[in-house]
């Protein structure tokens, strides 16, 4: 797949911007590749709205004959991983919130109760071999078990160094997580 094919929709995490460190990065490394970042208010948007509003824009893409690498941070991973699922697309999980309905950050926001109860019936462990997780084992956010769940993915999982939303050389370790997921897609 040549750099200039690629398409990336991108998904933030909870609370954070369409324009953040993962697109960015993405912009760096891959600049002729389409970036689709939307903003994302997770207080005001269900699961099922949200996951139905980026079913759309991969739907479009694919209409274009484009198959978009999904990419997603903390509770952007987890919308992607669940895409990447249902549309059977490679995904590129950094430290995702596999378990929305438990991470207390979230829990202890005004987020609906309701939304909380949608995540929960929609975040069953399931094996996705298209998931490919980069990971910190000391995640300040989700704790340290998050790793191990990542690991229940069955996918790719690389630890890497750093905190919740600053991995160290995300770059780097983008790019690493990239090229092992094109080398299994191509």
């Amino acid at each position: 797949m040549k750099e200039h094919s690629l398409t990336f929709l991108n998904v933030h995490g909870f609370m954070g911007e369409a324009d953040n460190k993962n697109s960015k990065a993405l912009a760096v490394l891959y600049p002729h590749a389409a970036l689709l970042s939307p903003q994302i208010d997770y207080l005001k948007q269900s699961p099922t709205a949200l996951l139905d509003c980026l079913s759309k824009m991969i739907e479009e893409q694919m209409r274009e004959g484009n198959t978009p690498i999904l990419v997603g941070q903390s509770l952007g991973g987890w919308a992607a991983e669940q895409l990447s699922y249902k549309y059977a697309l490679p995904c590129l999980l950094t430290n995702p919130c596999l378990d929305p309905h438990l991470c207390g950050v979230i829990v202890d926001s005004p987020i609906p109760r309701d939304f909380l109860k949608d995540y929960a019936a929609r975040s069953m462990p399931k094996n996705n071999p298209r998931a490919f997780t980069l990971c910190t084992k000391t995640d300040e956010v989700l704790g340290e078990e998050n790793f191990d769940r990542c690991a229940l993915l069955g996918g790719w999982l690389r630890e890497v160094k750093g905190r919740h939303s600053k991995i160290e050389n995300l770059e780097g370790e983008l790019q690493i997580g990239l090229k092992a997921l094109l080398e299994q897609t191509t």
